[in-house]
């Protein structure tokens, strides 16, 4: 049983919806990893809690509430974290918003919140885990200390892109913010503030900002009135406008509050954008291959104007190493490879299962 996402397990290999959110394609090869095992597959969506199971599993695999409930249906209970721990997301959430209250005097309504009692059902479907994989690193992890069992972590994966022809082609002191949902929550309120500061430096934005009306409001002024901030809205990393916008730019910019391994960072690492993020992107990045910063985002200036500084040549090599470091570990392959590896390690295959 994959409680994920069903809809992907449908899509012909070149559907375009593969390519939007990385989470489509990741469930696809889980499936696939889980099948080349010698399982017959039943698939529901995690947010499915109406299902009733009329059969026994050899495993469960799920994403975020499910496990709980079908736990007696399976011997080996599979679950898969994409996020920081919810409690902890949720206060991070807050913090900033307070911080934004503190600094503007304007309160924003969270969008990443979770109500309590869902919350305490993702506690209790991860206490009937006999296996946790997680998307993220150390610091992601760090939220989940004390669970009682081991996390293995993976590592996520970029949305398809074509990177830049040339490594030296991009535009002097020219930025990106590139991210999903909460725009407060992934630090795009901190981001606006520096180039408000510095019109000297060009910032595009790409993300569904817009559809949060009170955060559009708040910095009306810094979206859509100042000459060095180009507000874009959403759109896909597969539709070539982003790649055009992307192609300026020799860096992006994401001081998350909070995340699991950041898809949209790892995007912008395949496209080739040196990142200047928060230690809470996940990232788990080698030494010297961009900025990271703290939980707070201290030193964002100072980041950003550093980078703007360097010579072009040196830019250039960040450019091509930051690209090689997300083939390496950002990739499809990387993440079948990683998935095959954790399936032969914890699940029999089915034969021997019985299933």
């Amino acid at each position: 049983m994959l409680s994920y996402l069903a809809a992907p397990l449908g899509f012909a290999a070149d559907d375009p919806r593969l390519a939007g959110h990385t989470n489509a394609w990741e469930c696809t090869a889980v499936a696939r990893s889980v099948r080349e095992r010698g399982y017959a597959l039943d698939a529901i969506d995690w947010s499915d809690d109406a299902f009733a199971p009329r059969r026994e599993y050899g495993v469960v695999f799920d994403l975020h509430r499910n496990l709980e409930r079908l736990a007696e249906r399976a011997e080996i209970r599979w679950m898969h974290l994409t996020g920081g721990h919810p409690r902890f997301a949720y206060a991070a959430e807050r913090a900033r918003l307070d911080a934004l209250a503190a600094r503007r005097g304007v309160r924003l309504a969270p969008r990443r919140s979770f109500d309590e009692a869902d919350v305490a059902r993702f506690d209790r479907s991860l206490a009937h885990a006999t296996v946790v994989t997680m998307l993220g690193d150390a610091v992601t992890q760090s939220t989940y200390d004390g669970i009682g069992v081991r996390i293995e972590r993976m590592a996520v994966t970029a949305s398809p892109v074509t990177p830049r022809a040339r490594d030296d082609d991009f535009h002097d002191r020219t930025f990106l913010w590139f991210a999903g949902s909460g725009a407060v929550h992934k630090g795009l309120d901190r981001v606006l503030e520096v180039f408000a500061r510095h019109p000297e430096l060009t910032l595009h934005c790409v993300g569904p900002y817009e559809a949060e009306r009170d955060f559009a409001a708040a910095y009306r002024r810094e979206l859509y009135e100042l000459p060095n901030i180009v507000s874009h809205g959403w759109m896909l990393p597969s539709d070539p406008r982003f790649r055009a916008i992307a192609s300026q730019a020799a860096a992006f910019v994401l001081p998350s509050a909070s995340e699991s391994m950041s898809t949209a960072a790892a995007t912008c690492l395949a496209f080739g954008l040196i990142p200047i993020v928060t230690a809470r992107c996940g990232m788990d990045l080698p030494p010297g291959l961009g900025y990271v910063l703290d939980d707070e985002a201290a030193g964002l200036d100072e980041a950003i104007l550093d980078l703007s500084a360097r010579p072009r040549a040196d830019v250039a090599t960040l450019i091509g190493r930051t690209r090689e470091h997300a083939r390496r570990r950002h990739s499809r392959e990387a993440f079948s490879a990683r998935m095959d590896q954790l399936m032969a390690q914890y699940l029999p295959r089915a034969r021997q299962h019985g299933a």
